[in-house]
């Protein structure tokens, strides 16, 4: 982030909405924490936030909306896997080791949809359990390369 005037005036903002007294401790705690981000991120992640949430947000719940969620991640990536089945084409690399312990992509390629339905519970359970222990932190989600690759 680069603006600390956009930073201010969102953070400042959005105290007078929720009623919260914005203390400079405060404000550099929220810089700290968003600081890697866009100022148009940023930004965006303090528009949601006043249009969703009921209290003032803790820096975790911005970085939140603007990194998504592990729940989200995961759909992303089986969208990514369902892709590739359609297509006949194998998983990105970064996958493989899911589809691995989900019986293989042999296996997962002879499946019905209806199979896939219980097949991506495990998918899910799987890679939010990675994710939350960093296993997956330096995934990117490719899938847009993939469908723009048709």
């Amino acid at each position: 982030m680069k603006s600390v005037e956009m930073f201010n005036q969102q953070l400042t903002g959005m105290g007078e909405v929720f009623n919260k007294a914005i203390t400079p401790a405060l404000a550099q705690i929220y810089w700290t924490s968003l600081k890697e981000f866009t100022d148009e991120q940023v930004k965006t992640a303090f528009e949601q936030a006043l249009g969703s949430l009921k209290f003032f947000p803790k820096p975790s719940e911005l970085r939140e909306i603007i990194q998504g969620t592990g729940d989200e991640h995961g759909h992303e990536a089986w969208a990514e896997i369902m892709f590739c089945l359609e297509r006949g084409k194998p998983p990105p690399e970064e996958l493989h080791h899911i589809t691995r312990s989900l019986g293989g992509w042999g296996n997962l390629k002879l499946k019905t949809y209806k199979d896939l339905e219980f097949v991506k519970r495990d998918f899910m359970e799987i890679y939010v359990a990675q994710e939350a222990r960093g296993e997956l932190e330096n995934r990117s989600i490719t899938n847009k390369s993939l469908i723009s690759q048709k």
